[in-house]
């Protein structure tokens, strides 16, 4: 799998790079939006829609700064899909989700950031849920 081989190897997801053009290098939410995608996608099995779920959402609970560009957004919208298609794995999805649960000692900068990005994630996953059930 190319993509889960791109998000594991890559490392900048600064939302700006300021050069002379200002590119937009959102990757983790062009990513998600990939795997949003793919989630859709009738033909992909299963299988490797849950195991590229699991991949983001495991590189966005480890993930040691803070995102602020819209990650948790999309990111909730990927395993809201996910969910949605497939209902019988809400349970496997909460069950991941509830075993994730960031340190709250706060006593590394880390600590916070995945503190932080943890809550921003929490608020967008119930947010999306009743966004996508309603359509």
């Amino acid at each position: 799998m190319s993509l889960i081989t791109y998000l594991n190897r890559e490392t900048d997801y600064r939302g700006y790079l300021f050069s002379d053009n200002n590119a937009w290098l959102q990757t983790f939410t062009h990513t998600a939006n990939v795997i949003t995608t793919i989630i859709r996608h009738p033909q992909v099995s299963i299988d490797t829609k849950i195991l590229l779920s699991e991949e983001l959402l495991t590189k966005y609970a480890t993930y040691p700064s803070h995102f602020l560009f819209g990650e948790e957004i999309a990111t909730s919208k990927a395993i809201t899909y996910l969910i949605k298609l497939y209902p019988h794995i809400e349970g496997r999805v909460h069950d991941y989700l509830s075993a994730w649960v960031p340190t709250i000692e706060f006593s590394t900068d880390d600590d916070v950031a995945r503190y932080y990005n943890h809550q921003r994630f929490e608020n967008a996953f119930v947010l999306s849920q009743k966004i996508i059930n309603s359509n």
